[in-house]
């Protein structure tokens, strides 16, 4: 299997894992009442694209060494890596801010069943992803996927809160959802920030 042809099988596995993960928790916070699903469910949709870039950066990174670019297309992969991050950096701001609304303004009402089912799912989804992602990125020798990986296991951290958050509103405690929004929100901004910084070092390097 070449390196593209992984990183196509891993992408498809990826999107549609994903794909079935973002749609339950978006939908299981809308009708079970639960805004820290629901952001969970807007950080797994985020992921959909972040691993569509990601392929594309592989794959223009794969790309052989022409007049325009002598040394290859290797930077392609970072400068991807880039925006990837760019495009996290803006999820993480706007579930922090909805979250902050719902801080300053609780909405007193319990969460449903079906909210802690789907996060309970998410969670072993989220590490089934991370462990493949993560064996795929090492063979492929990718920063961009390898980063994906650790976002991965960020999620499962996010759903872990998520869940308590769940539990906890149905408790009473309604403050909780929306402060495990927010560290969700951190969890976002982490890796990008982590991507960022791996993906500038790569071009930098590069340009040595």
């Amino acid at each position: 299997m070449t390196r593209l042809e992984r990183a196509r099988h891993l992408t498809l596995i990826s999107i549609a894992v994903n794909s079935l993960l973002s749609v339950s928790k978006i939908l299981a916070g809308l009708f079970a009442h639960s805004s820290v699903v629901l952001a969970d469910g807007v950080d797994s949709l985020s992921d959909l694209f972040t691993t569509s870039l990601a392929y594309m950066g592989v794959k223009m990174s794969e790309k052989e060494a022409d007049d325009g670019h002598p040394y290859g297309h290797e930077n392609f992969e970072a400068i991807w890596g880039k925006i990837l991050a760019m495009l996290l950096f803006a999820f993480s701001i706007s579930v922090f801010y909805r979250a902050a609304i719902e801080l300053l303004d609780p909405k007193v009402v319990e969460p449903g069943l079906l909210a802690i089912i789907v996060t309970i799912v998410s969670i072993g989804g989220k590490i089934f992803l991370s462990r493949y992602t993560l064996f795929h990125a090492i063979k492929m020798n990718s920063s961009v996927y390898e980063a994906d990986a650790k976002n991965y296991m960020n999620d499962v951290l996010a759903s872990i809160g998520a869940l308590i958050g769940v539990l906890s509103a149905r408790a009473g405690f309604v403050y909780l959802q929306p402060l495990f929004s927010m560290l969700i929100a951190f969890f976002i901004f982490k890796i990008a920030f982590e991507l960022y910084r791996d993906s500038a070092y790569e071009i930098g390097r590069a340009h040595v």
